[in-house]
């Protein structure tokens, strides 16, 4: 259960150590084992929580991977280092793990984990920007906390906060922008792979415990392929439901056959087989991925295959997650809808969030398109700046309370390469797909997931009962309007019942189409794609606000009890 937390004081007047150690233990896992270690530097802590780096120091910590020198690390990590009355924080060039801080005139606190900020600092605030933003689109945007005096540190940055003098300094590293490199494909895909190439040859980890999520698609593909190219064989692991491996195009049976053909040592783990009450099951949820993500289907084992791992002597995962390119775009809309990012009028139904509340919130500063930028660019640049820093960054942080996660693939090398090709190069990532193509071909791509669809969640009347039961608590809060919420119950019960009649659940004839015509038709003006709001996603999205608000509420009290 990899976390950092560190502390510093300028006039401490209390033993903190205490509190810290009950810190540790509250943001773990409750169905394993943890360990943590305090360093001090003066009035300065460094708490490693489940973290057993062996090429750490004592007062410093790096989750995921790092490579070179101290004045240009590169990878995807985070790292901290408590030093002679300084702290230093510093991310890798996407954000992949999100480093939190906040201060104030007495206190500074910096963490991996939000609630181990709000325990500390013992208040909590909850920011309406993030649940105006998690109400669009399921997850907490870039930039924003549920705490709204809580920070992430951005991408590709360095923060110092001098404990003796109480200033910071943050700085980011220059990056390379995007424009089109004019030289012939060969050379585009020659240019890919050495920074591929270079990327894994900087990686490495104790691959006897560690295991590769394999899929049936091209990332955890070519993932394998390279390892297997340095001489390594890591045990593959894949989960979803049972009856996926009936179906010969699914994850599930794709993963399985190439496990086989190279001869590779893999396990499918049904995840969603468990004792456990669904009630705890959705607490641990939020417990263990502080509700900064929506995907709750992924984990209604109650974290059981994650458990499995580790009590297996499994520490790590390393998963394929890239940024080579993202899907067609056409229009603005296709943009923001491609990267979590639509919200408000932009969506055909935004009366559905107009109803619940008046508040509207703000965009993230940097998000809106550039000069000169193509559809394609912005999207991408959007992809790299926020999807990864919020989504792919939460999703990896529920895994990380249980195992570390490495991520090959993010690397300065690679991004800059990848800024550099022509955009129908990264659409759908066209260019990197026919590099595994080439290497290759035997065994198909998947075509549909092995894990459980969101619509699952809503024919369980159990969860339903749970959900509205919750949701309805909303209502005696200032955000939400208590007619908005009462709508948004009876849309779920009706899903539920299968007599939902959304116009999210409409099917046009744009939807029949293959994408590149659609592409054309968008283009020329003729046809508008529509954007819906699905109230049943919304009603997720208001009981994980719902259980959020409660369990940080809650974190809040620790320090008084």
């Amino acid at each position: 259960m990899p976390d950092i937390l560190i502390c510093a004081y300028k006039n401490q007047a209390e033993n903190v150590e205490p509190l810290l150690a009950e810190v540790a233990r509250k943001i773990g896992p409750d169905n394993i084992a943890t360990n943590h270690t305090l360093y001090r530097d003066g009035m300065a802590y460094l708490v490693k929580i489940d973290l057993n780096g062996a090429s750490d120091k004592e007062n410093e910590a790096t989750l995921g991977h790092k490579f070179g020198n101290d004045s240009s690390f590169d990878g995807g990590f985070a790292y901290a280092k408590v030093d002679g009355g300084s702290v230093e924080l510093e991310t890798d060039c996407v954000a992949s793990k999100t480093l939190w801080y906040y201060w104030d005139d007495n206190k500074f606190f910096a963490s991996t984990s939000q609630r181990a900020i709000v325990m500390a600092k013992g208040s909590y605030v909850q920011n309406r920007n993030s649940v105006y933003s998690f109400l669009n689109s399921g997850i907490i945007i870039q930039g924003q906390s549920w705490d709204s005096e809580i920070k992430p540190l951005e991408k590709n940055s360095s923060f110092v906060f001098n404990t003796k003098t109480w200033t910071s300094r943050i700085s980011s590293r220059e990056e390379k922008q995007y424009y089109q490199d004019i030289i012939p494909k060969a050379k585009q895909m020659e240019a890919l792979r050495g920074a591929i190439s270079d990327a894994l040859d900087n990686f490495d980890t104790d691959y006897d415990r560690a295991v590769l999520p394999l899929s049936g698609g091209y990332d955890s593909r070519f993932l394998l392929l390279s390892l297997l190219d340095r001489g390594r064989r890591p045990q593959a692991v894949t989960w979803g439901r049972a009856e996926s491996l009936q179906d010969p195009d699914n994850d599930a049976v794709i993963a399985r056959r190439l496990a086989n053909h190279f001869n590779l040592p893999h396990s499918y783990c049904e995840t969603f087989t468990t004792d456990e009450s669904l009630e705890k099951r959705i607490t641990r949820f939020i417990r263990m991925g502080e509700g900064r993500i929506e995907n709750l289907n992924a984990y209604m084992d109650g974290f059981a295959l994650w458990k499995n791992l580790r009590d297996s002597g499994k520490t790590g995962i390393i998963r394929g997650d890239q940024f080579f390119g993202w899907s067609p775009v056409a229009t603005m809309r296709d943009v923001l809808n491609s990267c979590a990012m639509l919200s408000g009028d932009l969506y055909d139904n935004a009366e559905l969030v107009d109803e619940l509340s008046s508040y509207r919130g703000s965009a993230p500063e940097g998000c809106a398109r550039r000069k000169g930028e193509s559809l394609p660019q912005w999207r991408d640049r959007l992809y790299q700046d926020y999807m990864v820093p919020s989504f792919y960054a939460a999703l990896n942080y529920i895994k990380q309370k249980y195992v570390t996660v490495y991520t090959p693939f993010y690397s300065k090398g690679v991004q800059n390469v990848v800024r550099s090709l022509p955009d129908k190069q990264r659409t759908s990532k066209r260019l990197f797909k026919q590099i595994v193509n080439t290497r290759f071909s035997e065994i198909p791509i998947a075509k549909r997931p092995a894990n459980i669809q969101f619509s699952g969640l809503f024919s369980d009347t159990e969860f339903v009962d749970l959900a509205a039961s919750n949701i309805a608590l909303l209502k005696d809060t200032k955000f939400f309007s208590p007619a908005g919420i009462d709508a948004i119950i009876q849309h779920l019960r009706q899903s539920s019942s299968g007599t939902s009649n959304d116009s999210a659940n409409k099917k046009s004839i744009g939807s029949l189409l293959p994408p590149s015509v659609k592409s054309l038709i968008k283009r020329s003006g003729l046809y508008k794609q529509h954007y819906y709001l699905d109230p049943k996603q919304v009603a997720l999205r208001l009981l994980i606000i719902q259980l959020v608000d409660d369990t940080f509420n809650n974190d809040a009290r620790l320090k008084a009890r």
